[in-house]
């Protein structure tokens, strides 16, 4: 056709005809957008019409009222959103979110919008710490993937102080490849539709949060390393700690791609699939009590009926003296070993169907004794969650966890982001009530 040898022909034509589908979607995408932006802005006027400013006051008031859900004495007025904005994260559609999604939704409703973009790592941690301090903002919207999440939480408990509470909410935009949290949240990843839901139904509600801490394995359970990291979804390692490093250090660059979001993540889960490695790491859990029917149900196993666990007499060192469960303790060359604080890891992968934010505990996912093929599976199945039906997985219901890795290599992750140290011993704790998030 191009007078070019054949494979060469072949490969020019599937990538004319790769762009242009792109092309093509990204058109679509688009124009669906509109409509939903135009049908919110109907809805809207047609409200004002029947009753005036009623949906603006009722927002007005929530976020005027955030405060005092996370603890604070009193009201504040006048609050404002603040829209943090990386424009250079995940599929690197923020901008476009917040410009043709968020902002005429917000003009239209009347709400007092703020813009802020970040520029480098961590500048989300002290912009979130600057507005929580300020007492001027309700709300903190992430327009960004999930690691954003992880920094402004971060930013926001530094500026409660120790122990103290998160008095700014967090909600989050989704402009990510993962998007877990906001499908945890919102039960959809539709910009349009997380931004109708934050807007007009979702308000501030306490949460719970999970701290990380590092430990010293040779100094008899002293810290190590003084930094506490908060988080709103878990802790990942093994299998999918793995997954976050080839996706957003290998091949981050392909998300400059269409649709190379979904790609890397496919070549990732075959990859690690076809590997499938064991992670060797001691765990002692404080185990809190099950129902009958969340053990029938295959919602949480107890720890006596799995293989292997067996009783400790207290806490390891460097956990918490909570009376609250009993601790138990396992060890085996795990495949997932996953600490979860709310449902989805991704939009397509429910890890944890049915955790919420405001549960005060966490889901402990481990998996062996599988083959590769049995593992596929459970990855399909895990996008609605049916995979806790499979036998070699145990979920178990816990406060408080102390992972020891047998390998010096062994990262944690929180929200794709590198906690901890790595090869070290940590400390994982659910905090109820320490969070703060719209929903």
């Amino acid at each position: 056709m191009f007078g070019l040898p054949w494979p060469l022909e072949w490969t020019v034509i599937a990538l004319a005809v790769y762009y242009a589908a792109a092309a093509l979607v990204r058109v679509w995408t688009a124009s669906a957008q509109q409509k939903q932006v135009a049908a919110f802005q109907h809805k809207v006027r047609m409200e004002k019409r029947n009753s005036g400013d009623k949906l603006k006051n009722e927002m007005q008031s929530l976020l005027d009222a955030a405060a005092t859900v996370g603890g604070a004495a009193s009201a504040r007025r006048d609050q404002r959103i603040l829209a943090l904005v990386n424009p250079h994260g995940g599929s690197k559609t923020a901008p476009q979110v917040y410009a043709n999604v968020f902002e005429p939704m917000c003009r239209t409703l009347g709400v007092t919008l703020e813009l802020q973009l970040t520029t480098h790592a961590g500048h989300a941690i002290n912009i979130a710490r600057a507005a929580a301090e300020s007492g001027e903002i309700g709300l903190i919207v992430c327009f960004s993937g999930d690691g954003m999440v992880h920094e402004v939480i971060k930013g926001v408990v530094e500026a409660a102080g120790e122990g103290g509470r998160m008095t700014t909410p967090l909600a989050i935009m989704p402009c990510g490849t993962s998007n877990g949290l906001a499908m945890s949240l919102y039960g959809t990843v539709d910009p349009c539709e997380c931004a109708d839901k934050i807007l007009t139904q979702c308000q501030a509600r306490s949460g719970s949060l999970v701290s990380l801490r590092s430990v010293d394995a040779t100094t008899d359970g002293d810290v190590f390393d003084p930094t506490e990291h908060y988080d709103v979804m878990g802790v990942s390692q093994a299998v999918v700690g793995d997954a976050n490093y080839i996706c957003e250090d290998k091949l981050r660059w392909m998300n400059n791609l269409p649709f190379g979001g979904a790609i890397k993540e496919g070549i990732a889960a075959v990859y690690l699939i076809l590997l499938m490695r064991k992670y060797h790491v001691h765990i002692a859990m404080r185990c809190l009590p099950v129902s009958a029917e969340e053990v029938a149900s295959h919602r949480y196993r107890t720890p006596q009926n799995v293989q292997g666990v067996r009783p400790l007499r207290g806490p390891p060192h460097g956990a918490s003296s909570d009376p609250n469960g009993e601790w138990f303790e396992v060890e085996h060359g795990w495949t997932w070993c996953e600490t979860s604080n709310i449902s989805h890891i991704a939009k397509d992968c429910q890890t944890a169907p049915g955790s919420k934010p405001s549960d005060p505990h966490m889901d402990l996912l481990v998996s062996r004794g599988h083959n590769r093929f049995q593992l596929a599976a459970s990855f399909l199945r895990a996008e609605h969650g049916t995979h806790i039906h499979d036998d070699w997985f145990q979920i178990l219901k816990v406060a408080e966890l102390v992972f020891t890795p047998r390998n010096a290599s062994h990262q944690y992750y929180m929200s794709g982001e590198l906690a901890g140290t790595a090869g070290q011993p940590i400390v994982c704790r659910c905090l109820p009530d320490k969070g703060l998030f719209w929903y």
